[in-house]
């Protein structure tokens, strides 16, 4: 079965700040060098840090791709190689990340494409580039894809603010340009362009999929803690107008403090002293152990409803001491969406990389399955004009389900899940239990573009 070429570029080994997420991934996820499916590539082992890989679950079968209506001849590749330019981190702190793009977005190639990875007689090739969280690499190394290497479209990237960067690189050049996991709704609102695509959810969907239900089923009074940064204090905005929306009121003005606060007794106290019936956590700073160790030890959540978004398998066994009983959305936990192709992603990537797949494998799989159902209408050209056209309202399957671009400002319209946290050792990474399946529809968030 042959599959996308992948050629990783330089690994430089340079530790980027990671902020530690609760509530919204925001600016970093929101987004490494991976272990790719590609023979040819010398690649860093899988993240270890947290106990020895999981066996298979049970209920995992072997699903095979998609087939061909026995009419249809296999595709040829007949056609010049159509490059895809990818950047993320493949090193540093967001390199589990980057791993899990770089992952999913070959499966999804190779999945569209029935195994294949042919599109209208067109070989498809995956050009990897580290960008280091830099910036001004990022760039720089966006350019040299598509003016040296014939990148026809682009793909990135584990950090939100550098695909800021490269989403201007994408008009500056006139590529269309694929996004996930970058979760800032300014890709696609106040920083958006015609040639900017999503497959990842905003941090808006985030919210919007746990306020309803934490009014309904959590409590009516709230409060809240956010660090006292533009990304504290923007998500609390989320939140607060969200929440109101749904019928919740503020008992408490909204918990503004330092990034480096390491010491959270005081500030919790207030949280108990004013009795909210559910709390919202917003984090992003060097204290995240000592938040959540601080809040086993007063057994917070024996007290309130405590809501946070939740992040990758590796963080919540290594970083949540042990806390449960959380409970928000997520955009994407493999045990949670029941449809063909999860089944098949899920039994692919625990044959391949003996885990299963994590947080944003999935929108990397969605990437690349709409790039491939986008040239299959274009019949294998990457004409902006007509590669826009064929992604605006492109209604196409994904891990999570049916997924939308909605054709106004390119957000993906796509299921979100709102969970309980039971556990945090389970050997298999089933640390959920579902609460509420949300349609695309009841998280679909305003549209904010100005044009």
């Amino acid at each position: 079965m042959k599959r996308p070429a992948i050629v990783p570029g330089p690994a430089h080994a340079r530790w980027v700040h990671w902020l530690a997420v609760l509530v919204s991934l925001a600016l970093a996820g929101c987004a490494g060098q991976p272990a790719l499916p590609s023979a040819n590539v010398n690649t860093p082992s899988p993240p270890t840090s947290a106990t020895a890989r999981p066996t298979p679950p049970p209920s995992v079968a072997s699903p095979t791709l998609p087939t061909l209506p026995a009419t249809l001849t296999p595709p040829v590749a007949t056609g010049k190689p159509l490059v895809i330019g990818q950047l993320t981190n493949l090193s540093g702190a967001l390199r589990r990340y980057g791993e899990m793009e770089t992952r999913g977005f070959a499966l999804g190639l190779e999945y569209a494409t029935q195994g294949t990875n042919i599109v209208a007689g067109r070989p498809l090739r995956v050009t990897v580039r580290d960008t280091e969280g830099k910036t001004e690499q990022a760039t720089d190394l966006a350019r040299q894809l598509v003016r040296t290497e014939g990148a026809e479209v682009l793909q990135c990237c584990a950090n939100s603010a550098l695909a800021m960067a490269v989403q201007q690189v994408a008009k500056e050049t006139q590529k269309v340009l694929m996004i996930d996991p970058a979760a800032s709704p300014e890709l696609t609102g106040q920083s958006f362009n015609r040639y900017t695509f999503r497959t990842s959810r905003t941090t808006d969907q985030d919210i919007l999929a746990a306020a309803s239900y934490l009014t309904k089923n959590g409590g009516t009074t709230f409060a809240q803690l956010a660090p006292d940064d533009a990304f504290g204090r923007g998500t609390a905005t989320a939140w607060r107008k969200a929440v109101e929306q749904a019928g919740g009121k503020f008992i408490l003005d909204d918990l503004f403090i330092s990034p480096e606060t390491t010491d959270f007794s005081s500030v919790l106290q207030q949280v108990q002293d004013a009795k909210p019936q559910v709390f919202i956590m917003t984090w992003a700073g060097d204290g995240f152990e000592e938040l959540f160790a601080r809040l086993q030890h007063i057994e917070l959540t024996r007290q309130m409803t405590v809501a946070t978004v939740f992040s990758d398998n590796v963080s919540i066994r290594g970083a949540y001491g042990g806390v449960t009983d959380l409970i928000g959305p997520i955009v994407y936990h493999y045990a949670l969406p029941k449809n063909p192709v999860n089944d098949w992603l899920v039994a692919q990537h625990q044959r391949r990389f003996g885990a299963p797949p994590d947080i944003y494998t999935a929108g990397g799989m969605a990437a690349g399955i709409a790039l491939v159902e986008a040239l299959k209408k274009t019949g294998g050209e990457t004409d902006a004009d007509k590669l826009i056209a064929a992604l605006e309202g492109l209604t196409f399957d994904s891990p999570k389900g049916k997924m939308t671009i909605r054709a106004e400002d390119h957000v993906a319209l796509q299921t979100m899940y709102v969970v309980r946290l039971k556990n945090t050792t389970d050997p298999q990474f089933r640390f959920f239990e579902l609460l509420a399946e949300r349609k695309p529809e009841d998280t679909a968030p305003p549209v904010n573009v100005t044009r």
